[in-house]
């Protein structure tokens, strides 16, 4: 009989782990960008490029990258966005630059400068108005204003008669009409310029008094030619800056509105400068002078009036006033 044999069940096939199945990751669709961005590279152009985009209506929104600012603009508006601000650009390129500080143009009506060098300028008038009424010696003899002197050589009593003065009326009168033209006058061209263009010019009308009038036979003597001087200055110096800035037109109302401030000046030399007993030669001529040499300081280039040049002009004043008057010391008892 055969062996009997014992039926085995096949075991069940054991599934293989499942492995974990990843989620689907969505699919983005590729968009393209519905702005443009402007990085604003200066922080001055910020505001105006505002203002140009909203004064045409393109529309725009502000991010920041970092410190820096950008415009956002939507690309339908982008093209108009970059029109205006290149127009903008192109605009302001043809604007004027300001004048720089050291302009004469660009000076304060009346700075600190100017204010200080009018005390400066009274003071010394009143010390040294003091000085001569007690000194021993007689120093207006020596430096009083005598064309036929001038004439003969001592050409210092041009300077030196320009610090001398007759009473304390007289003396305040120059003082107070001269420390306030040279304040404006060295607002304009700054301290040390201002002095030695109030000098300078004294000088020169003094100097044509004499040549100009051979035949005088007076002395005179006080500030008050260079008090004329530096409205002189002034005259020349406003009407150079009416006509540089003046626009199209005719008539006898714009040429008189041109020569305004010479005419204004004229008028004052008339009313203040012909008063009985006044030198009115020295008074015109001091006038004449302060015209011209305003109208060459205004031609100066800016970089003349920096403060170095301040410093020499201002030097050069005082140098000039000394030796005038070590020249009259010395010489002028002799002439006189």
């Amino acid at each position: 009989m055969p062996d009997k044999q014992e039926f085995q069940y096949p075991e069940p096939p054991v599934a293989a782990p499942e492995r974990p199945v990843a989620a689907p990751e969505p699919a983005v669709a590729a968009q393209e960008p519905r702005e443009i961005a402007l990085p604003v590279s200066q922080e001055r152009l910020f505001l105006p490029w505002l203002a140009a985009l909203a004064s045409q209506r393109v529309p725009y929104r502000v991010d920041y990258s970092g410190d820096r600012k950008v415009l956002l603009i939507p690309i339908a508006a982008a093209e108009r966005a970059r029109s205006e601000l290149e127009l903008y650009a192109k605009n302001t390129a043809a604007w004027r630059r300001a004048p720089v500080l050291d302009s004469p143009a660009a000076r304060p009506f009346l700075s600190d400068a100017g204010f200080f060098t009018a005390l400066f300028f009274s003071f010394s008038l009143l010390r040294f108005h003091l000085w001569v009424e007690n000194a021993p010696a007689d120093w207006r003899s020596s430096g009083v204003w005598d064309g036929a002197l001038i004439r003969g050589g001592q050409c210092w009593r041009c300077l030196t008669a320009l610090t001398l003065h007759a009473d304390y009326a007289h003396l305040l009168n120059n003082m107070f009409w001269g420390g306030a033209l040279l304040a404006l006058v060295a607002s304009e061209f700054g301290a040390g310029w201002g002095g030695l263009l109030m000098l300078a010019a004294g000088i020169l009308g003094n100097a044509l008094n004499a040549g100009l009038l051979p035949q005088a036979q007076h002395q005179a003597l006080g500030a008050s030619t260079m008090v004329f001087a530096l409205l002189g200055i002034l005259s020349s110096t406003a009407t150079l800056a009416l006509w540089q800035q003046r626009q199209q037109g005719r008539g006898v109302f714009r040429i008189v509105h041109l020569w305004l401030p010479v005419l204004a000046g004229c008028g004052m030399l008339s009313l203040y400068g012909s008063a009985p007993g006044t030198d009115l030669g020295g008074h015109l001529n001091g006038f004449l002078a302060g015209l011209l040499l305003g109208f060459l300081a205004r031609k100066l280039p800016p970089g003349c009036f920096a403060r170095a040049w301040q410093w020499s002009a201002g030097v050069l004043a005082l140098l000039a006033l000394s030796l005038a008057w070590v020249l009259a010391r010395r010489y002028g008892q002799s002439g006189g």
